[in-house]
């Protein structure tokens, strides 16, 4: 009986230690806490998933004060904490009694980063500055993300795809990035330094970025000025040169000013002679102008300086020409194309020479050019002599052509030829040697230069033609002029001579048949190497049924001739 309560007690126990460890271990355990961002601000409606086994538990949400509470049996469990537009939080814990109670904060950083690829930049006026960058999404969930821009007034800024395009708004899968392209245009107008920013706003989330832009003036070349100092003299007429550039992008309306000593007179001109203060010119652009200065006569010797200012709306530019105003004088420069010149005894040969007075005030310049040969003669082209004078302004230069020319009988040889120019304070001379290189003569005969033709008949004219030079001629014969319907043949009508060698051509006329009587010219020209020779041959046609005067007196000598020898023979008898 004992025994039997011993075991029915046993089993009591066992029965009660059975269920004492039922209701322990399936007790929930209370955990808590709360989500936050980066900023330790906290994050309403944040998702709390517990998973166990890549199974679903249970799910909680943050409170407006981002707190939640969660119960659960004991266990392993993986807890995710995430939210549209945060990254993820994922973290492993043991729900045991011991450990329950407060879990700490969650911490949620943005879903969406944006990585540029600098923020300071050193940039010109006027420039156009590409900032590349990047826009992740590190969460869970497609995001679209909409940026906006913040520029100083006058900047233009926009956002490209790598294709090109023009975007606000990009859509960015989980896990994916995005990359973009930040147009900046400097204006020329902007300031030393500017801020540009970028925010980025996606699922209720914004962060903005902070571009520096430290901007440093562009030496824009507006107005090209060839010239930086001139020399100069009391009453003289400075012209310099300059050409204005529009190297905006945008049509620039430019105001133009020019400001010198007291007394002297000083203006823009446009290419039509038309003073000018402002100037409106496309994008791009230019416009040559001329810069004109009086001197004024009372001006002492000295230096003296020219401003000339170009502003626009978005720049200024100032460049300063030195003026040294000297005492008047002329200084002539000559110029020849080279010391030696060769030609040919009987051909003529062209220098071209250039005059120019590197002095301050105009004069008139004397030239000559004197051989010491008289077989070397010198003419220049604007009188046909040996002298001639021109008026040389200060800085001018004038192009002279000469004509020196070496006459058939020149022997070969080397001969001087002296050119002077004389101004009204300077003289210049300069030398060129002349070498004849053997001569160049042609003879054409001037007899039997008479044809007696009727019409429809020819008559040929001979004239001799000899090389009387030194150098081999190519001989070349052509009809200038001849009457109407008239055929003239020059046979040869080509040929080579040696030097001393001769020809005869041979001139052929035909004669119409209605030709009338009388007196006609023919002229005809031989060439040889630049010689020129005319002849004119007289062509005399008499009647169709006549005969000439030595066809008519031939019968009649003849029968005189004939009736003197019958009378002796008769007397003999």
């Amino acid at each position: 009986m004992e025994r039997g309560l011993r075991r029915i007690w046993t089993a009591f126990l066992l029965l009660l230690l059975m269920f004492a460890l039922t209701k322990t271990s399936g007790q929930a355990i209370l955990f808590y806490g709360s989500v936050v961002d980066s900023e330790g601000k906290p994050i309403a409606g944040a998702e709390l998933a517990v998973l166990k086994d890549n199974l679903l538990v249970t799910t909680v949400s943050t409170s407006p004060d981002g707190s939640f509470q969660l119960q659960l049996p004991r266990g392993d469990y993986v807890l995710k904490v995430y939210k549209l537009g945060y990254q993820p939080v994922f973290v492993s814990f043991s729900a045991t009694p011991e450990r329950g109670g407060s879990i700490g904060s969650f911490v949620l950083r943005e879903g969406v980063e944006v990585t540029p690829e600098a923020l300071r930049f050193t940039v010109h006026q006027g420039d156009r500055i590409p900032i590349r960058f990047s826009v992740s999404n590190k969460g869970l969930d497609p995001i679209p993300v909409t940026f906006y821009l913040e520029a100083p007034a006058g900047w233009d800024c926009r956002i490209v795809t790598p294709e090109g395009l023009s975007t606000s708004e990009v859509y960015v899968l989980p896990g994916s990035s995005r990359n973009l392209t930040l147009l900046v245009s400097i204006p020329y107008n902007a300031t030393s330094t500017a801020t540009v920013r970028l925010i980025a706003r996606w699922a209720g989330l914004q962060k903005s970025y902070e571009f520096k832009f430290n901007v440093e003036e562009k030496q824009l070349v507006i107005l090209e000025l060839p010239l930086k100092e001139v020399a100069s003299y009391p009453g003289a007429l400075i012209k310099i040169p300059l050409r204005l550039w529009n190297l905006f992008p945008i049509e620039t309306t430019f105001t133009l000013a020019v400001s010198g000593p007291a007394g002297w007179i000083a203006t823009l001109l446009d290419p039509s002679g038309v003073s000018v203060s402002r100037l409106t010119l496309p994008p791009g652009s230019s416009r040559n102008l001329t810069l004109i200065v009086y001197v004024h006569p009372a001006t002492a010797s000295g230096n003296y300086k020219l401003v000339v200012l170009v502003a626009s709306d978005f720049s200024k530019t100032v460049r300063e020409v030195a003026v040294s105003v000297e005492s008047r004088y002329d200084l002539l420069n000559l110029t020849i194309p080279g010391e030696r010149l060769n030609v040919t005894g009987g051909s003529a040969a062209q220098v071209t020479l250039a005059l120019k007075n590197i002095g301050n005030a105009p004069t008139t310049a004397f030239i000559s050019a004197k051989s010491q040969a008289p077989d070397i003669l010198c003419r220049f082209q604007a009188t046909g002599t040996s002298e001639m004078s021109t008026y040389v302004l200060p800085g001018e230069e004038k192009i002279i052509p000469l004509l020196v020319e070496a006459l058939p009988g020149a022997q070969a040889g080397d001969y001087l030829v002296t050119l002077t120019a004389a101004g009204s304070s300077s003289r210049v001379e300069k030398s060129i040697v002349v070498r004849v290189e053997g001569s160049k003569a042609l003879e054409v005969g001037t007899a039997n230069l008479f044809i007696v033709a009727a019409p429809g008949s020819a008559g040929v004219a001979n004239v001799n033609i000899a090389n009387t030079g030194t150098m081999p001629l190519n001989v070349t014969a052509r009809v200038v002029s001849a009457p109407p319907k008239f055929s003239v043949t020059p046979i040869p009508s080509s040929a080579t001579l040696r030097p001393g060698e001769k020809l005869v051509l041979s001139v052929s006329v035909l004669v119409p048949s209605n030709a009338s009587e009388g007196f006609y010219n023919v002229m005809f020209l031989v060439e040889a190497d630049g010689l020129r020779e005319y002849r004119v041959i007289v062509v005399e046609v008499t009647g169709e049924a006549q005969l000439g005067f030595f066809a008519l007196a031939a019968p009649l000598a003849a029968l005189s001739f004939m009736i003197v020898l019958f009378s002796q023979r008769r007397s003999r008898r």
